[in-house]
């Protein structure tokens, strides 16, 4: 009996001195992580003072973005109504391709009549398209061509 308990004793102290060294091997590990990533993180902050410091003055002489961006829009917008036109409204969703839910959005566009349409050229109908977040979907099902040929159709 004796025999096996000090086999217990002599593993547990085996184990104990195993889980010691193993520990210390892991505690070293980590602690040389952390002191590479002080360094490293006051290396990133002097990087950024430097590029911001270089950009700030860049900064106050160019255009804001989001004025560059309205400014663009505007230029690639389709002739658009602010008021439903007092000849009346086409019913866009005889397109094919257009229902209910994207003759609304159009509508509310301010786009109204197959005229507006059939007049799109291919920088507007890429603006329509980022507009209603289908950006080839009026090219690829060619409504400016079905609206001029909808728009013949009611002439005659």
């Amino acid at each position: 009996m004796g025999y096996l308990l000090a086999e217990i004793v002599l593993y547990l102290l085996g184990a104990g001195v195993i889980g010691f060294t193993f520990g210390w091997i892991v505690r070293d590990s980590i602690f040389k992580r952390d002191k590479l990533g002080n360094i490293s993180s006051e290396k990133k902050l002097t990087e950024k003072e430097s590029v911001s410091s270089a950009v700030n003055p860049l900064k106050s002489n160019s255009m804001d973005t989001d004025e560059a961006l309205e400014n663009v829009e505007e230029i690639r917008k389709p002739l658009l109504f602010t008021e439903v036109p007092i000849e009346g409204i086409d019913k866009l969703s005889l397109i094919k391709g257009i229902g209910p839910v994207l003759e609304q959005t159009l509508n509310d566009l301010g786009i109204y009549t197959f005229a507006q349409i059939a007049s799109w050229d291919a920088k507007e109908e890429a603006w329509i398209g980022t507009q209603m977040a289908f950006p080839k979907r009026v090219t690829k099902e060619e409504w400016v061509k079905q609206a001029k040929e909808l728009m013949n159709e009611m002439k005659s």
